[in-house]
């Protein structure tokens, strides 16, 4: 993966990723995300990842499951 900018489902499972951006403007959303440390600066790595189910993310000691659909909505470089 490269240093351009993507949705975090099109990322590949493995790499230490960057959050870029978070592209939602529901607030429950962005406050779910925010208490999972899930905003623009963290890092984050993909654990598992299939097409309409949950990805499996790590970010620090925590693993987290997060809806494909909200996937899509958060953007990822690959730099951590």
């Amino acid at each position: 993966m490269n240093k351009y900018v993507i949705p975090l489902n099109h990322a590949t499972i493995g790499n230490r990723l960057t959050v870029v951006k978070v592209r939602t403007e529901k607030n429950q959303e962005l406050n779910r995300l925010k208490q999972l440390n899930i905003r623009p600066g963290s890092c984050l790595r993909i654990l598992q990842l299939n097409k309409f189910e949950p990805l499996v993310i790590a970010v620090g000691d925590a693993r987290i499951a997060i809806n494909y659909n909200l996937a899509k909505s958060i953007l990822v470089r690959s730099e951590c």
